[in-house]
C-alpha cells in the first residue's frame, strides 16, 4: 500500500508554525450545484474559498494575535510530498485558546495553488 498522508508541515509568511495532528485542508476552487428541471440536470458554478484548520501549540510568550493574519502567503507540505499554497489569506475568526496548550485557527484564501503533488 502506498503512503498516506499523516501531518503537515504548515508555514506563514516563510515562519514554521507548530501544528498538532489532525490539520484539516481545503483547497477550494469551483463548487457545482445541480439544478434540475422536468427533464434534464444542469448546474451552477460558484467559486469557494481555500480553507485551513490548525490547532497550534500555545506555550509562555506566544500571543494569539501573532496570527491574526490578513494577506499571507500559506504553505501546506503533507508527509507524502503533496505542497499546495494559499495566496493572500486571512484569519477568519479569533483564535480559539484552551487549558490543554493547544490553540483553534482557521484560515480562508482565494483557491489555494498545487505546487507539488509528491
Amino acid at each position: 500500500m502506498a503512503k498516506l498522508t499523516g501531518k503537515a508541515k504548515i508555514t506563514i509568511d516563510g515562519d514554521f508554525i507548530d501544528t498538532f495532528k489532525g490539520v484539516k485542508f481545503n483547497s477550494g476552487g469551483v463548487k457545482r450545484t445541480p439544478v434540475t428541471s422536468a427533464h434534464s440536470v444542469g448546474f451552477t458554478e460558484e467559486l469557494t474559498p481555500a480553507t485551513l484548520e490548525i490547532e497550534k501549540t500555545q506555550v509562555r510568550g506566544d500571543s494569539i494575535k501573532d496570527l491574526d493574519i490578513s494577506d499571507a502567503t500559506i504553505q501546506i507540505e503533507w508527509d507524502t510530498g503533496q505542497v499546495y499554497v494559499m495566496p493572500h489569506a486571512f484569519r477568519l475568526d479569533p483564535a480559539d485558546l484552551g487549558d490543554d496548550g493547544k490553540s483553534k485557527y482557521v484560515f480562508n484564501s482565494e483557491p489555494a495553488e498545487e505546487v507539488s503533488v509528491g
